[in-house]
């Protein structure tokens, strides 16, 4: 899904439910507080539909909980610029303007489409996501790798040989 509007990466079913029972709220009381759709908390609890970032936020305010409490915890070291931003209950949109930067470059610096970022963007984006600069090097460090391992480098290729002798 293109254009920010993607479901929140990590997002787990099983700890929405279990933070709203927690709460001892319904899911009628649970939508109203967080300004959703009853029916999309089944969906999300169900796990048959995955909620945007900026709505897991609304969930975690309306739980009184961190948004990092609705997702899967992380395996490793895959901290990636994605996940601070879910983490954080941002959507590309937010997390840009907050840091000065449009959605646009954002995006490509989240993807890990940008080989380096500037110490001014690291510092900006590690104050929008509330962390050090040196997490957010580390995650983009990690959402660079996984981009140029969906997209490895193009080799050159040898010229061609036509089996001519001259």
């Amino acid at each position: 899904m293109a254009g920010g509007r993607q479901g929140a990466t990590g997002f787990d079913p099983q700890r929405l439910r279990a933070a709203r029972e927690a709460a001892n709220l319904t899911r009628g009381a649970l939508a109203e507080a967080a300004g959703v759709h009853v029916s999309s908390i089944s969906e999300w609890e169900a796990g048959r539909q995955v909620p945007r970032v900026e709505t897991v936020a609304a969930l975690a305010r309306a739980l009184r909980i961190e948004p990092s409490a609705l997702l899967e915890p992380i395996e490793g070291d895959a901290l990636t610029l994605e996940r601070l931003r879910a983490t954080a209950g941002l959507s590309q949109q937010q997390t840009a303007e907050a840091a000065g930067m449009l959605r646009n470059t954002y995006s490509a610096v989240e993807r890990g489409e940008t080989a380096a970022l500037s110490y001014t963007d690291t510092q900006a984006l590690a104050r929008v996501l509330s962390v050090t600069d040196d997490q957010l090097r580390a995650a983009h460090t990690a959402s660079r790798a996984a981009y140029l391992e969906r997209h490895p480098p193009q080799r050159p290729r040898p010229p061609l040989r036509t089996g001519l002798v001259t």
